[in-house]
């Protein structure tokens, strides 16, 4: 029988007991693995981890035949282990066009024991064994082995991220194509209030080079593509807000002077799809020409209503004091006073309309073979009574070869009328009006030219502009509407031509006309 015996934590025995262990520790050391089967099962232990691992490995030697092929290496080859190992590799799995560069590169590494490619991860074109080719990624280790060498790749079929990768970069491609061929300009801000990217559209309207801005502070592009120191402020102070989560909308007007621009911006929060700000879209519309049409509209009322307004105040202020006479002759002066007024509205309305046909193309062009000599003769003789009271000297001069020219009459004669009447009415008491009329090979010209008051050189470029008349003009007429030159240049754009002023302050001016020979109507034909 064995007693124990505790004293303290520590165990006794008797000589029997101490004699087993010694014996069982005996055996124990027998039963410990030599070196050798260590490393067996070491290696056991690897082939296990290789064969089971998630992507291919694949073991080559020194001359490229393959010596290891673990499972997934034939889901992603095709080839079973038992079929690759002992063939090359190059012919297996890498296509043709480059089996002599692979098979190069071992040679060297034979030679010169180094190697580009060791240690890095990098992609290749793959063939699988029914033939077609996928894109792999690859890492490669070199082990030695006294004095031969022995390869190890790893390699990843990276095919589905690839597709996913192309299919990114294609709808980033039509993402841009949209937004370059969007009408509106577009800067996108990163949430730095940097510039990240500017659209086609944008770069057109503000006249930037494409990667100019990019990169810069919102306010230093501003800047640098000339917005008015207020707008800049305003943009950068809705970029700041939107960005800062105070709104997520802002918008307004902003100019840019050295384009001669106006453009209606509108800042709004980019949001990934969890919600989260990744930065700010500025979008930017031309809106100069509403703008500027806004205006025109407002001034071309404020004329139109003044214009309308004093002669219809007259008008009822001529026939109550008719109706309050018994004198029939002065009943019949108010009366006859009234018609004048009414017949300057009448003109009014009537080149209203005309301008309004004319700049929406609905005036219809009646083409015949016009005499231009016997045209402007005629309106002289209608102008008569206002030429004669004036005591002016008029004449006519005609070079020879001019021929009669396809032609409107009856809008030409409008025009004609309208610089001929103006040069009798600026021209002081006793002056020379001269029309001349010539052609050269392709077209006519008609000028008139007086000794009047001139026309100051400020106001040259905006005579044919509605409403506008020179200084000077309205100082000896009060009665014109500023619609007859307008009225003018549209007729002659109209019929082909063109219509210009020359003229210096005090020193008479002169107006020509000029129009092709050969009518040519909007669909293209030719008539002579």
């Amino acid at each position: 029988m064995t007693h124990r015996a505790s004293h303290g934590g520590s165990i006794g025995s008797g000589p029997d007991e101490a004699f087993h262990r010694i014996a069982d520790e005996s055996s124990s050391e027998d039963a410990r693995p030599t070196p050798e089967e260590v490393l067996s099962a070491g290696e056991d232990r690897s082939r296990h981890i290789l064969a089971t691992a998630r992507h291919a490995y694949v073991a080559i030697d020194s001359s490229g035949v393959i010596t290891e092929w673990n499972t997934a290496a034939r889901f992603t080859f095709g080839w079973t282990r038992a079929e690759a190992v002992g063939r090359e590799l190059a012919a297996l799995v890498i296509p043709p066009r480059y089996r002599d560069a692979h098979r190069h590169a071992l040679q060297l590494f034979r030679e010169t024991g180094q190697s580009r490619i060791v240690g890095r991860r990098l992609g290749f074109a793959a063939l699988h064994r029914d033939g077609h080719e996928f894109p792999a990624e690859f890492s490669i280790s070199v082990l030695r082995h006294g004095s031969t060498y022995s390869f190890h790749l790893f390699v990843a079929d990276v095919t589905a991220r690839v597709r996913m990768e192309t299919a990114l970069k294609d709808s980033e491609a039509r993402i841009r194509s949209i937004v370059d061929s969007t009408s509106d300009g577009i800067i996108f801000l990163t949430s730095d209030e940097r510039v990240a990217s500017i659209n086609r559209r944008a770069q057109e309207m503000l006249a930037v080079a494409s990667g100019s801005i990019e990169g810069m502070h919102l306010g230093a592009a501003l800047d640098k593509v000339g917005f008015r120191e207020e707008d800049r402020q305003s943009l950068t102070d809705a970029a700041k807000a939107a960005l800062g989560g105070l709104a997520d909308d802002h918008q307004g007007d902003a100019e840019v002077p050295p384009q001669r621009l106006v453009v209606h911006w509108a800042a709004r929060v980019a949001r990934d799809s969890a919600g989260g700000s990744t930065g700010l879209t500025f979008t930017l519309r031309d809106v100069t020409q509403e703008r500027e049409v806004g205006r025109m509209k407002s001034e071309f009322v404020s004329f139109v209503t003044h214009q309308l307004r004093t002669p219809l105040a007259g008008i009822k202020w001529l026939l109550e004091l008719a109706a309050e006479a018994e004198d029939p002759k002065e009943i019949h002066a108010r009366i006859h006073d009234a018609r004048e007024v009414t017949a300057r509205m009448v003109r009014l309305v009537n080149n209203l309309l005309d301008v309004a046909r004319l700049e929406t193309g609905i005036l219809q062009i009646d083409v015949q073979m016009t005499d231009l000599l016997a045209l402007t003769r005629d309106i002289v003789r209608e102008l008569g009574p206002l030429i004669r009271q004036k005591r002016h000297t008029v004449s006519i001069t005609v070079a020879p070869d001019v021929a009669p020219v396809p032609s409107d009459p009856h809008l030409l004669r409008q025009v004609f009328t309208n610089l001929i009447s103006n040069a009798v009415k600026y021209t002081p008491r006793g002056g020379t009006i001269r029309v001349k009329i010539q052609k050269d090979a392709e077209s006519a010209c008609w000028s008139v030219e007086d000794t009047g008051i001139g026309i100051p050189a400020g106001d040259i470029p905006l005579l044919f502009q509605k409403f506008h008349r020179a200084e000077n003009a309205r100082a000896i007429n009060t009665e014109g509407t500023g619609l007859g030159l307008v009225v003018a240049r549209l007729i002659m754009e109209r019929l082909g031509g063109r219509v210009w002023c020359e003229s210096e302050d005090g020193q008479g001016a002169a107006f020509f006309c000029v129009f092709p020979l050969a009518w040519r109507s909007d669909n293209g034909d030719a008539a002579a």
